[in-house]
């Protein structure tokens, strides 16, 4: 108990305002808590690191002991700088424990307005070369990963583009059969100009596809359903498909990063992100990382991954693996 009242009070001190009370007893699966306390307006990225007074939790991600510290939610945004990350010193990615809660309401409204921009251009506006320009960056990202699956032998036949807004990817990679898993409804009418094929998630469950792409998608899931829904993917692979998985550098556990991260409930190492793919039976055939941009290593990183292993001692960003079903 006095391990727990020394970390409440350290967590206090790293917020401008005191936060109230903080339940007198909290232990077992009940030990999360929310903090009332605001972070300063320009902070970015996580300020510091408190050790947990249970060590050594089992890590949902890589399913190893290793939940050792907690950080505020690096937003300061409402209410993610209420919640906090947990985060692994095994394979360094962070989870906000409880995190349906934090989302129940988080994709309703103006919010989700914001994170999905704007959605009121006509489809035939929105993919001509001028429309294209002015979201270069998403296309841009969709060419290259299509390139990716190429590479590593996938064939653009029946692909599924999981969470893919109003469809970059199959913008670009023109399948054979394209369908999508879509929940912004504001998105449907430019998956139709395309001709995709709209499904809910429980389609993976009857039917094969040659590739599936999830592009910044799975860093939404919450902790204690990423590997089944990662493993639903896997499964809904033909026996030579290719699942692409791309997230964000989420490596604050050694890394100062400073992007908004909020509504990410799980903040991804490389070595998180592989990990999880093998855990939902995958079987890694690439890894890399697609942005050239690289990050300071922080001097008080509570994670060191193996130095010889490149892509988990990366600073890059763009993360991304790829794989196939295990044999």
């Amino acid at each position: 108990m006095d391990a727990l009242k020394s970390l409440k009070t350290a967590l206090r001190r790293t917020i401008v305002r005191a936060a109230p009370a903080l339940p007198a007893s909290i232990s077992g699966s009940d030990w999360y808590f929310r903090l009332s306390g605001r972070l300063p307006a320009d902070t970015l990225g996580v300020v510091a690191f408190h050790r947990l007074p249970d060590n050594q939790s089992t890590c949902p991600i890589c399913g190893q002991p290793g939940i050792t510290h907690a950080a505020p939610y690096p937003s300061t945004r409402e209410p993610f700088r209420q919640w906090l990350v947990y985060f692994c010193t095994n394979c360094g990615t962070g989870h906000v424990p409880n995190a349906a809660h934090l989302l129940e309401h988080t994709f309703e409204g103006g919010f989700s307005d914001r994170l999905v921009g704007n959605r009121l251009v006509p489809p035939e506006d929105y993919f001509s070369d001028r429309g294209m320009q002015e979201n270069a960056s998403g296309f841009a990202r969709a060419a290259s990963q299509a390139k990716a699956l190429k590479k590593a032998g996938a064939r653009l036949g029946r692909v599924l583009d999981y969470g893919s807004g109003p469809g970059y990817f199959l913008k670009v990679a023109a399948p054979e059969t394209a369908f999508a898993i879509e929940p912004d409804p504001d998105s449907a009418k430019y998956l139709d100009y395309l001709g995709a094929t709209r499904l809910d998630e429980d389609a993976l469950d009857e039917m094969q596809f040659d590739a599936i792409v999830a592009s910044h998608v799975i860093e939404h899931f919450t902790e204690t359903d990423v590997v089944r829904r990662v493993g639903r993917m896997v499964a809904a692979l033909a026996p030579d498909g290719r699942l692409l998985i791309e997230v964000p550098q989420g490596g604050h556990s050694r890394l100062h990063l400073t992007a908004r991260d909020d509504p990410h409930t799980l903040f991804f190492t490389a070595a998180g992100l592989r990990a999880l793919v093998e855990r939902a039976g995958g079987q890694v055939v690439a890894c890399f990382v697609r942005s050239k941009a690289t990050h300071q290593v922080r001097e008080d990183a509570i994670y060191r991954p193996d130095p010889n292993d490149s892509f988990a001692s990366t600073l890059g960003g763009g993360l991304t693996v790829i794989a196939r079903p295990s044999a």
